[in-house]
C-alpha cells in the first residue's frame, strides 16, 4: 500500500513538470496578450494628455452595428491599467531589462486622470476650472473615434452623458475610485521615479477632497 502511495506521488510530481509551463512560454503568452490589449483595446500615441488616448476599451463585440467598443467604467479598468504597467515595470527592472517604454506608457496612464479631470466640468457645461480638482469624467470617448480602434460603432458615458447637465453618467463614484487607487498603491510601492510617485500622490489627494466635498 505504501509503495503504491508513493508510487502515485511520483508520478504526480513527474506529471507537474511535463505539463508545467516555463519561464519563457509564461513570458511569450504574456507578451501576446500585451501585444493585443495595445493593438485591440487601446489607442496610444506616447501622450497622455490627447483626447481618447491610453484609456482600455472595457469590452468590444459584434453587434447589429457591426464591431462595437464599449466603455462604461473607464477609470475602474484604468486602475487595473495602471497595475498592469508599476508590475510590468517592476518586473523588468529586477530582470535587468529596458524599462523605458513601460515607463514612458505608465506615466500616459498617470496622465489620463489629470486629462479626464481637466475635461469634466465641461460636460456639465461649465468651464471654469483650470486646475485638477478632483472631479472627473469616465471617460472622454467620441463616437467618431471607431476609426481608431477599428470599430464601426462606439458606446461610452461620455457620448451618452456629456452635455446633459441632470445626469450623473460619467462622473466619478467610489467604485470607480477604489480600482484606480489598486493601480496608484503598486506605482508608489513599485516604482523608483519620484514625480511620477508625486504625482499620483496629487491625484489621489484630488480626489479624495473632492469626494469628502461631494459627499459620494
Amino acid at each position: 500500500m505504501k509503495k503504491r502511495i508513493l508510487l502515485i506521488i511520483i508520478l504526480a510530481v513527474i506529471s507537474c513538470q511535463i505539463f508545467a509551463q516555463s519561464k519563457a512560454e509564461n513570458e511569450k503568452k504574456y507578451l501576446s496578450l500585451r501585444n493585443r490589449l495595445r493593438s485591440e483595446f487601446l489607442y496610444y500615441t506616447g501622450d497622455g494628455m490627447e483626447r481618447g488616448t491610453s484609456l482600455p476599451m472595457e469590452n468590444r463585440y459584434i453587434s447589429k452595428k457591426g464591431k462595437t467598443g464599449y466603455w462604461a467604467d473607464g477609470t475602474w479598468w484604468q486602475g487595473h491599467y495602471v497595475a498592469l504597467l508599476a508590475t510590468e515595470y517592476a518586473r523588468l527592472k529586477r530582470e535587468g531589462k529596458p524599462t523605458e517604454a513601460t515607463l514612458k506608457e505608465l506615466r500616459c496612464a498617470i496622465d489620463v486622470y489629470d486629462r479626464l479631470d481637466l475635461r469634466a466640468e465641461r460636460c456639465w457645461l461649465c468651464d471654469t476650472f483650470t486646475q485638477p480638482n478632483g472631479f472627473y469624467l469616465r471617460d472622454d470617448i467620441y463616437r467618431a473615434d471607431t476609426t481608431r480602434f477599428g470599430l464601426n460603432w462606439i458606446n461610452s458615458d461620455h457620448y451618452t452623458n456629456c452635455n446633459n447637465v441632470n445626469t450623473k453618467g460619467n462622473a466619478p463614484s467610489q467604485d470607480q475610485a477604489w480600482a484606480s487607487y489598486i493601480g496608484f498603491a503598486l506605482v508608489e510601492k513599485l516604482v523608483d521615479d519620484s514625480a511620477l510617485c508625486q504625482k499620483v500622490a496629487d491625484i489621489k489627494a484630488h480626489t479624495f477632497c473632492m469626494f469628502r466635498l461631494l459627499q459620494i
